[in-house]
């Protein structure tokens, strides 16, 4: 890493319904050995009182005698980059006990609601900002790490952790990736490979994960920030699509790990995980895809759906492929992201 100050990193974990694997997300982060960086939970509305855990749980370490410094913000300060006096105190506290709270008060998604937080670290002047998915965690060394991986490559615009399954830390989520286009999907490398000495190093990807990853802020400015055209899913796809065409590149470091529950907010292999999977990845090629990609993932898809259709009606999940037929008739009535927010503002239980 070059001299001087060391980088300001912002640690941002989007929150929907997080319940306990939130607490877990943040105790990981809490004992990171960087020494410059404020965690950031950015709630997306959420109801199962997830929130008031967190709040909870930074009122404990205090009492228990640790240096906790929180603020609250709702959007609109935090957009605004927060309140000057409060990031003051903020700024002298040690590192794992800096803990803003933005309290977006709506599921905006995903993109929109990870935006909420980007727009506070630009404000702030970060120089990097960590996206961390509530049920993630990451190892001490993780975020050093990879902030030492960007400083020594300059030509990387961000870099990503080997990801593993947290039910298993054997088995490979991530380690690097590719962005198909005509396969409508970003490709993770290793996926549900065993972990082993051959997945070490560091190495260029196209792809980062979205799960856990370290963009250095200037990213954002230069290609924008995440496409809130997507409510939820495949919007990492997308930036690096984007940042792609711009001639950038990622990097990812196989030597340090996050862990990953998968699917928590959603639970993973439900109607719901496979209607945003499915009706969002079709607007990932609809966006971006050149005509050759675009009748390359139509023939894909056909094709696919046939032989994934057949398979879960015999494994006994009718809902799956009901959840994924609806993705496509709303995909195609225009039931895109606003409608998305606007429903889950609508479900949501009133006081």
């Amino acid at each position: 890493m070059t001299a001087g100050p060391a980088p300001r990193v912002a640690v941002v974990v989007l929150n929907w319904n997080g319940g306990a694997a939130l607490l877990d997300c943040l105790e990981s982060v809490r004992w990171s050995d960087y020494g410059e960086f404020v965690t950031i939970l950015a709630d997306n509305g959420s109801d199962d009182g997830s929130p008031s855990l967190a709040l909870s749980w930074a009122n404990a370490r205090r009492a228990g005698g640790e240096d906790v410094r929180v603020v609250r913000y709702d959007r609109d300060s935090a957009e605004a980059g927060g309140d000057p006096d409060a990031e003051a105190r903020l700024a002298v506290g040690p590192s794992p006990g800096r803990f803003v709270m933005i309290e977006i008060g709506a599921n905006l998604g995903y993109a929109a609601g990870n935006n909420v937080a980007l727009r506070y670290a630009l404000a702030r002047g970060f120089e990097y900002v960590m996206l961390l998915n509530n049920d993630a965690a990451v190892e001490p060394a993780t975020l050093s790490a990879l902030v030492a991986c960007l400083e020594s490559h300059a030509g990387w615009a961000g870099a990503a952790p080997k990801v593993v399954a947290a039910p298993d830390p054997r088995r490979i989520l991530y380690a690097g990736g590719a962005v198909r286009l005509w396969q409508a999907r970003g490709v993770h490398i290793g996926r549900n490979r065993r972990d082993g000495p051959r997945w070490s190093g560091t190495r260029a990807t196209r792809h980062m994960s979205g799960c856990c990853a370290l963009y250095r802020c200037g990213l954002f400015r230069d290609v924008g920030l995440l496409d809130e055209d997507f409510f939820f899913g495949h919007e990492d796809v997308a930036l690096s699509h984007i940042a792609g065409k711009r001639g950038l590149t990622f990097g990812v470091d196989l030597d340090v790990r996050a862990r990953h529950a998968e699917g928590w907010s959603l639970r993973h292999a439900s109607p719901r995980s496979a209607y945003y999977y499915n009706k969002y990845r079709l607007l990932l090629v609809r966006k971006y895809a050149t005509a050759w990609q675009l009748a390359a993932a139509a023939c894909f898809l056909l094709t696919t759906r046939v032989v994934k259709f057949a398979g879960l009606l015999i494994a006994g999940e009718p809902r799956l492929v009901a959840a994924e037929v609806r993705s496509y008739v709303d995909f195609f009535a225009g039931k895109l992201a606003e409608h998305d927010r606007s429903m889950s503002a609508a479900a949501r239980p009133r006081p």
